[in-house]
Parts: C-alpha cells; sequence; structure tokens
C-alpha cells in the first residue's frame, strides 16, 4: 500500500500545480501574442510612413509635382494626352498575394491558452 503512495501524491502535488498555474500562464501568453501583433503593426505602420514620407519629398520638387499630374491625366502646353485602352495597373496584387498563416505550434498553444486575436 506504501509504494502506491508515493506516485499518487506526486500525481496529486503535480495536477494541483498545473491547476493553480494555468491562470497566470495563460495571462502570460495572451501578453506575449497581442506583443507580437502590436510590433509587427508597429512595423507595417513606420514602413508605411517610410513610405509617405519618400513621396512627400519627391512630391516637394519640380519633377515630382509634374511627374504626378501626369498620372493623373495633366499635360503641360504644346502636350497632346493619349489614352491606352487595356492596359492594367496591378498596384495591389502585392498585398493580396501576402498571408497571414500561423504556424502550428502556435495554434495549439493558441487553443490550450484561449488565445484569440481580435
Amino acid at each position: 500500500m506504501a509504494a502506491h503512495r508515493v506516485p499518487l501524491i506526486v500525481v496529486g502535488v503535480v495536477l494541483i500545480l498545473v491547476v493553480a498555474l494555468y491562470g497566470p500562464a495563460c495571462g502570460l501568453y495572451q501578453a506575449w501574442r497581442e506583443n507580437g501583433v502590436l510590433q509587427a503593426e508597429q512595423a507595417r505602420a513606420s514602413e508605411e510612413s517610410a513610405e509617405l514620407e519618400s513621396d512627400i519629398n519627391t512630391l516637394m520638387t519640380e519633377d515630382g509635382i509634374k511627374d504626378e499630374a501626369r498620372r493623373r491625366g495633366y499635360v503641360e502646353e504644346g502636350e497632346t494626352r493619349i489614352v491606352v485602352d487595356g492596359a492594367e495597373q496591378e498596384e495591389g496584387a502585392a498585398d493580396d498575394a501576402r498571408t497571414d498563416e500561423t504556424p502550428w505550434y502556435l495554434s495549439v498553444a493558441d487553443f490550450i491558452f484561449q488565445y484569440h486575436e481580435d
């Protein structure tokens, strides 16, 4: 009987520790995942900001203003506007191609720790 008591006590202590530590571990994991999401969002915002600053710097030059005016369909005096039918622009194709898949191990941890990305 004593031989079965020690493993039973060890299993009981381990179960109590798992139950007691699940809440704090869950909170820690959710904070870690949220931090990763916020860092990715900040990186995207910084990239977009740098791109907009570059556009502003380009538009502050005379050539940049002329290029933007031509892109919008304006022409200078003495020039003739030509429209090409059937020309397609694939400006947003790069954004559509990007996928945001979560690795399998994070999906498992998300399920265990009940993390749901908002």
